[in-house]
C-alpha cells in the first residue's frame, strides 16, 4: 500500500509523493492516537506540518515533530493521526440546522472535518 505525503494549503491536501522504505506504527484508542514513522537518513525527508496517509484507508495524520536517530541512521517522524486531531473537538451543527452529519467514503469524510476544523 502507498504511504502518500502531502503539503496543507488553504484546507486543500497537494500530494507530493510517495513513500519508500519506510516503518510505521498508527496507534488508536482511549489514550493513544498518533503514529510514528521511521525513514532512513538517505531516504525522503518531511516537515513538521505535511500530512502522510495510506490512500483509501482511515489511517494518516499530521508530522507534529521529527527526531534524528544516528545510531541507526534513522529519521523518527511523530504527529497525531486523524483521531488524534479530531479528539477533543466538537463540531457542532451548521447554523439553522439540529444535527451535523457525514456519509461517503473515510477520506472524503475526514478532509471534510478537518476543513470544518481549519
Amino acid at each position: 500500500m502507498d504511504l502518500i505525503f502531502s503539503d496543507v494549503y488553504d484546507g486543500d491536501l497537494i500530494d507530493r509523493g510517495v513513500l519508500h522504505n519506510y516503518e510505521y506504527d498508527f496507534s488508536f484508542g482511549e489514550n493513544d492516537n498518533d503514529f510514528e514513522l521511521k525513514i532512513p537518513l538517505s531516504g525522503t525527508r518531511l516537515a513538521e506540518g505535511q500530512v502522510v496517509y495510506l490512500n483509501d484507508t482511515e489511517y494518516g495524520g499530521i508530522v507534529d515533530a521529527i527526531k534524528v536517530d544516528t545510531q541507526n541512521s534513522m529519521l523518527i517522524y511523530t504527529g497525531r493521526t486523524w483521531h488524534g486531531i479530531i479528539e477533543g473537538k466538537t463540531l457542532y451543527p451548521r447554523k439553522g440546522e439540529a444535527y451535523f452529519t457525514v456519509e461517503g467514503e473515510a477520506n472524503e469524510v475526514l478532509a471534510e472535518l478537518m476543513e470544518r476544523m481549519n
